[in-house]
């Protein structure tokens, strides 16, 4: 299904919660983001909070979220992260995101938009 990207009005085969790699650049973010079909994050845009959407959950986890610069901005450890975890998003400024999520020896990373 073709729909288009939310940040660039890329036109291409992108699901709800992703952005084309156009969004950010791909010197920020690189290429090779591993984004599982079924993980997300929602809503997406969003202005106060944010629900991961994994369909594993993780043990031992971390959550990094970076902006669009490639700074820091939130950083939390989990000892269990499970579906539907809420990040509060209320005091970023507005723009586009990454958030990488580290457990279970894996890395997922979503992008995402804070209105």
């Amino acid at each position: 299904m073709s729909t288009t990207c939310m940040a660039c009005t890329n036109e291409q085969k992108i699901s709800k919660v992703e952005l084309c790699d156009q969004s950010f650049g791909n010197n920020l973010f690189g290429k090779n983001t591993k984004t599982l079909q079924n993980d997300g994050v929602i809503p997406n845009p969003a202005n106060d909070f944010i629900n991961l959407r994994l369909v594993n959950s993780l043990e031992n986890a971390s959550v990094t979220v970076y902006n669009s610069v490639g700074a820091i901005v939130k950083s939390e450890k989990y000892t269990y992260l499970a579906d539907d975890t809420q990040i509060d998003i209320q005091d970023f400024a507005p723009g586009f995101y990454k958030i990488t999520i580290k457990g279970n020896d894996e890395v997922l990373e979503f992008k995402f938009v804070k209105l």
